[in-house]
């Protein structure tokens, strides 16, 4: 307490120190003791000082929630059926109660900051999944499969950003957090012509197939 809430020696002014959080403590009480600097003298029976009891409520505004500063990472398999759940964010917010939801006076909603072909974000539970008409492909994405310089194969990536915001008053949205989906090869039924090794036609050998 004396950390948060401090007196000023000399006007009596209630200071606050460090900042006061609601969702840490909704009150503080304490002792606090006022003299006037002079000595008791033989025979005077007066008080120099005096102690009063002091309660300080704290209260309550609306705090925004926090989404992670770092990029939050799904990998889902390619193939998946259209409205599958790919994965789920977490966002925290003081106002917010997850582990007891009876108490919580605020729930959140999610948004994507900008429509996507692939995939759609649920508003209440912040889980990312595939859109009615989203196809997640390894080979064809926005950034599509690649090669490396070890002859490996990098597949689909997608980057996406979204908000989350309270139903507080005033509501209060997150900073913007970024989702990188990386989409995970499975055999596919039908050979893809794209991974397939070119011909050259003078000697019948095969080409490499990272080159163009």
């Amino acid at each position: 307490e004396r950390e948060r809430l401090r007196v000023h020696n000399v006007s009596g002014a209630l200071l606050a120190g460090a900042g006061l959080d609601y969702e840490r403590a909704q009150s503080y009480q304490f002792l606090v003791e006022a003299n006037d600097g002079g000595t008791r003298k033989p025979g005077i029976d007066h008080a120099l000082q005096v102690t009063e009891s002091v309660r300080v409520d704290v209260v309550d505004v609306n705090d925004a929630p926090r989404a992670p500063r770092n990029v939050t990472t799904f990998e889902p398999r390619e193939n998946l059926a259209p409205g599958t759940e790919v994965g789920c964010v977490l966002v925290s917010d003081d106002d917010v109660n997850r582990s007891a939801p009876l108490l919580q006076t605020q729930r959140l909603s999610f948004q994507l900051t900008a429509e996507h072909a692939v995939f759609e974000m649920d508003a209440g539970s912040g889980c990312l999944r595939l859109r009615a008409d989203g196809v997640l492909d390894f080979e064809a994405s926005e950034y599509g499969a690649t090669w490396t310089s070890d002859g490996g194969l990098v597949g689909a990536s997608h980057t996406l950003q979204y908000v989350a915001t309270d139903d507080g008053a005033p509501p209060l949205a997150s900073a913007a957090a970024t989702i990188r989906v990386n989409v995970q090869d499975e055999a596919d039924t039908t050979v893809d012509a794209a991974l397939i090794a070119p011909t050259d036609r003078a000697t019948g050998e095969a080409d490499d197939p990272r080159l163009p």
